[in-house]
Parts: C-alpha cells; structure tokens; sequence
C-alpha cells in the first residue's frame, strides 16, 4: 500500500487532533546523563527510566525521492524514577 504525502498528513493531523501521538519509552539513565549531566547523581543508576514522547504541533511528513522527513513539535518528559 502506498500513501500519498497528502493522505499521511491527513492522518497524522487527524491522529494529534485525537490526542494519539504519544510514545512511552524505557531508557538506561546513563544516556539520560549524556544530556542532563547530574542526572544519576540525582535520581541514581536506573536501566528502565520512563520517558513520555507527546505530539504539540501535527506532524507534517515531507516525501521526497532519497530523503523523507517528518517535522513536528514534541515535549519530552522524564517521569520520576522513584514515583511515577
């Protein structure tokens, strides 16, 4: 099945509309400390640090011969390791 760009950004606009553009992720907090450097000092060593991915703009997906993009605003949250 193939969609047109059209198509994919009326289903990516319909699916942030519905509030549906959100992905949990598990992450070691010492990739977490690469950016946020007292990280681990703070909240110690965990292998499975919860992260929450949330759509705040509709996604818009750009598809060219190569190369395809999708562009989108997001926050990103790092739930509490001892209580999320």
């Amino acid at each position: 099945m193939v969609l047109s760009e059209r198509s994919l950004n009326s289903l990516l606009w319909q699916m942030h509309q519905n509030d549906q553009i959100s992905f949990d992720y598990e992450m070691s907090s010492t990739l977490i400390k690469t950016f946020f450097p007292n990280f681990e000092e703070v909240f110690g060593h965990t292998d499975k640090q919860k992260i929450i991915l949330k759509s705040k703009t509709a996604p818009v997906a750009v598809i060219r011969a190569g190369e395809s993009s999708v562009n989108f605003t997001a926050t990103l949250t790092f739930l509490n390791p001892f209580d999320e």
